[in-house]
């Protein structure tokens, strides 16, 4: 969460939520494995950017693929996830 800004939002989530989604998916699962694939980044501004990229996530009962974009912000000096969505990818199987 520490890459997360104060005010960042994602799949209905406020930040307080998705810490607790993530904090009940490192409960769950014993090992996460994520790769990533075809990094794009564009800058909007000095202050803002987006990233698109590729995710396969395994754990030991969940896969999936998914195309992600982040929208990211330069607070203090560093950047920071503000916002977060993910369009599902089909045609890849767990490797």
């Amino acid at each position: 969460m520490a890459a997360s800004a104060e005010d960042c939002y994602s799949g209905g989530l406020d930040r307080d939520g998705w810490r607790r989604h993530k904090a009940e998916l490192n409960g769950k699962y014993r090992r996460i494995r994520v790769e990533v694939r075809d990094l794009r980044i564009k800058l909007i501004s000095s202050e803002r950017a987006i990233m698109h990229f590729d995710q396969e996530y395994g754990s030991g009962r969940h896969y999936d693929y998914g195309r992600k974009t982040l929208q990211i912000v330069k607070r203090d000096e560093r950047w920071r996830i503000k916002n977060e969505t993910r369009v599902p990818l089909k045609g890849r199987k767990p490797s």
